[in-house]
């Protein structure tokens, strides 16, 4: 366990900085601005720094879309030296209160090996966001450790 850890929020190229969204407003009809197509790749990176008491580390996660499609990649977040992939597919519901669920299916490899299924939930209204990500390891070198979970819980405003 650590017993301080600092959290920063480095980079977000894919919005989730809380803050009001602007919606782009498309060029001028004879622009040569491009508009980007109805099923174009979007994504972002974010990382954080852990500051625990005997080492320092980064936690990177990289993130693609394509239509509902959701790709995702992390390193050392399930354990440290650990890379993940995961692949998973967006369902969306709602308009006043946005329902966003994406089921997740990842593979876990590094210090720990094993496969996961995973679930990212947003639930919006106006400006507040509640968001969840959940995952549950089946690990095949954990020296019989049962698997584990991995909870985390965010509020936007």
């Amino acid at each position: 366990m650590f017993h301080a850890a600092l959290l920063f929020a480095l980079a977000s190229a894919s919005g989730a900085v809380a803050g009001p969204q602007e919606t782009p407003t498309p060029p001028p009809p004879g622009s040569s601005a491009a508009v980007p197509a109805e099923g174009s790749w979007s994504g972002g990176f974010e990382t954080y720094l852990y500051l625990p008491e005997d080492d320092h580390f980064l936690l990177p996660i990289f993130r693609a879309d394509r239509g509902p499609l959701h790709l995702e990649g992390r390193y050392q977040y399930e354990d440290r030296h650990t890379g993940s992939a995961w692949l998973g597919w967006t369902l969306e519901a709602g308009k006043k209160v946005h329902l966003e669920v994406v089921p997740m299916a990842g593979a876990v490899f590094g210090r720990t090996n094993g496969v996961a299924p995973g679930l990212e939930l947003t639930l919006s209204w106006k400006s507040v966001e509640l968001y969840s990500e959940n995952e549950y390891v089946f690990g095949f070198n954990l020296d019989g450790e049962a698997p584990f979970a991995i909870v985390a819980l965010g509020v936007d405003f």
